[in-house]
């Protein structure tokens, strides 16, 4: 039990780490959507529980930690057996979860140190399938599938990919078909009843339907290999796919499917993260070998560390949050902050003031104005304001 604990408190720690890391820039306008819950794409579930801490002074930090704990912890949730090693004499016995070679590679994959701490829904839809799988090997109530099916559902569109991890679960169960019916169609009948109600999601699934139409298939399968391959640090990726193929899990094999075909008209880097689920369970099964697990783990490693230098985010502060620490250092609380050229809600969510794209005749209730790009096409209408210097941009105050 005193393992166990030092473990979790090491995870947490790993956790709070990969939260701070992510904190060092500022949000990001994805992430700003979240914590102001602006209308946004997806179903509000989410969206509506993060909105309703914005009064928190901490709120970022909060859930950054929030889900940063989320995404390490669910380490807990993959399968504990024995990992033998390519020396059949010589078995190596899990003393706990967390020591067993399938866990140890979900914690040191790429995506964890990428995106466990970013406010963004792709993180949070992974972990519910993690979820959804664990349920689905312990043989939990089929209600209660339905509701952490339905919470999936309508925290992201994308959970839908993970379907068939849903439908073959409950179809296993010896159940009434119409229950087994209810538990899977119910949910996803009720996001299609929501869905009319938002415009934001018909619109957004026009924009990914249509992005990137030059692309040839080329360049949407490169993109699509780079995005599997950092989804489990190429180790975990390659051996997830070849042992979900060679023991016929076709749960894990058609959601693969979807998501790789979801990614290919995506492409964003932030999904992912939604690979690793499935070569995890994959890697977790019991009929699983490893061979020299010291050797993946090591190898790993060693890619992680490669792709987290070449995908890393930037920890240079964000011209958002430098600005808005400039308008709180000379006491502004009123007025407006004005922003020449385009700019996203991470300004919305950072500036102590309100923010407004620029226009001259707003000049007379503004107390700032920053341009992120210059303010050359403006300069004569700031004349008489005060310059403060801001690296790679220019900032004015009255």
């Amino acid at each position: 039990m005193k393992k166990k604990l030092l473990y979790i408190c090491g995870l947490q720690l790993y956790a709070l780490l990969i939260a701070y890391w992510h904190s060092l820039s500022g949000i990001v306008t994805d992430e700003a959507k979240y914590l102001l819950n602006i209308p946004y794409p997806h179903p509000p579930l989410a969206r509506y529980l993060i909105g309703l801490t914005d009064g928190f002074v901490y709120q970022e930090i909060i859930w950054r930690v929030l889900f940063a704990t989320i995404v390490v912890q669910c380490v807990w949730l993959i399968e504990n057996k024995k990992q033998e090693t390519r020396n059949k004499k010589q078995p190596c016995y899990a003393l706990n979860n967390i020591t067993s070679v399938a866990p140890l590679l979900y914690v040191c994959s790429a995506p964890i140190l990428l995106q466990a701490g970013t406010v963004m829904m792709a993180p949070l839809t992974a972990m519910q399938a993690m979820l959804l799988l664990w349920m689905m090997r312990k043989d939990m109530s089929a209600p209660l599938i339905g509701l952490v099916w339905l919470a999936s559902l309508f925290t992201a569109y994308q959970a839908i990919l993970f379907a068939p991890i849903v439908l073959f679960g409950v179809w296993k169960k010896n159940l009434p078909l119409w229950q087994k019916a209810s538990v899977f169609v119910v949910p996803i009948a009720l996001l299609a009843l929501y869905t009319p109600t938002n415009p934001l999601a018909l619109s957004s699934f026009v924009t990914h339907g249509s992005r990137d139409l030059g692309s040839t298939i080329i360049d949407r399968g490169h993109e699509t290999l780079r995005l599997w391959a950092i989804g489990g640090s190429v180790m975990v990726s390659v051996l997830g796919t070849f042992w979900m193929v060679k023991l016929r899990r076709w749960d894990l094999i058609l959601s693969l499917l979807l998501v790789t075909t979801y990614i290919a008209l995506s492409r964003y880097d932030y999904y992912a993260i939604l690979f690793l689920p499935l070569f995890v369970a994959a890697l977790s099964d019991k009929r699983t070998v490893i061979g020299n697990p010291h050797v993946k783990l090591l190898m790993t490693w060693v890619i992680t560390i490669a792709i987290v230098v070449g995908y890393q985010p930037s920890t240079e502060m964000s011209m958002s949050r430098r600005i808005s620490r400039e308008i709180s250092s000379h006491g502004i609380t009123e007025g407006y902050l004005l922003v020449a050229g385009s700019f996203g809600h991470d300004w919305q969510y950072e500036s102590p003031i309100p923010v407004r794209r620029f226009a001259p005749h707003l000049l007379e209730n503004a107390m700032a104005v920053a341009c992120p790009t210059g303010c050359n096409e403006i300069a004569t209408d700031l004349s008489v304001w005060n310059r403060i210097y801001i690296e790679k941009g220019e900032f004015y105050i009255k």
